[in-house]
């Protein structure tokens, strides 16, 4: 009976060592965890970052280049030419870069983004699918409206010496309005950047 005293104490010393070594060990998990969510959201953030300046480095020539075709066609206008409506082909890719926002979506990682940068990446990404889906028009009404016309005399996309036709007239400002958006969409994808590298860092 004087040996339970001794024995209740190695017991209660035992079960604290083996509370502390639990206790350590899930905290140790967590932190592990949340390291690893860390480099994650870091990995995803940088990721992000790439493909908006990518779209940043492409846009710039590609404004550069609707925005010189737009106004050499006014100062032609002006002049008093008959210049045939331009037609644009993009150069570069297909399509501007979305494929690692659409693979962050497709495996749950946005999940790990604020509120409110996922909120201004969506919709940053839904606004470049609408100006994808405005140049697509504009690219099949120069193939079916302007092209087969290419070797005619300009005066088929006129009216009269200074009016084009309305169908021509509103091409125009269309095309307007599509360089407006891709300019819009640049700020934008710039605005962002600027908010990852503070993420990121």
């Amino acid at each position: 009976m004087k040996n339970w005293k001794p024995t209740l104490q190695r017991f209660l010393f035992e079960l604290i060592v083996i509370f502390i070594g639990v206790y350590l060990a899930f905290v140790f998990s967590d932190l592990q965890q949340k390291q690893q969510a860390t480099r994650k959201k870091t990995q995803i953030l940088t990721g992000l970052r790439q493909e908006l300046q990518l779209f940043i480095d492409g846009a710039t020539a590609h404004l550069a280049e609707t925005d010189a075709l737009i106004k050499d066609f006014e100062n032609r206008l002006q002049y008093g030419q008959m210049p045939a409506p331009f037609r644009y082909s993009y150069t570069g890719a297909d399509r501007p870069p979305n494929s690692f926002w659409q693979a962050a979506i497709a495996s749950g990682a946005v999940d790990l983004l604020d509120i409110q940068l996922l909120t201004d990446m969506a919709l940053y990404y839904n606004f470049l699918e609408s100006a994808l889906r405005k140049y697509n028009a504009l690219y099949e009404f120069g193939q079916d409206h302007i092209l087969p016309y290419a070797q005619d005399d300009t005066v088929v996309y006129y009216i009269d010496s200074t009016h084009l036709k309305p169908i021509y007239a509103e091409y125009i400002m269309d095309f307007k309005t599509y360089q407006s958006i891709g300019t819009q969409l640049k700020t934008k994808a710039t605005n962002l950047v600027q908010t990852l590298d503070t993420l990121i860092e």
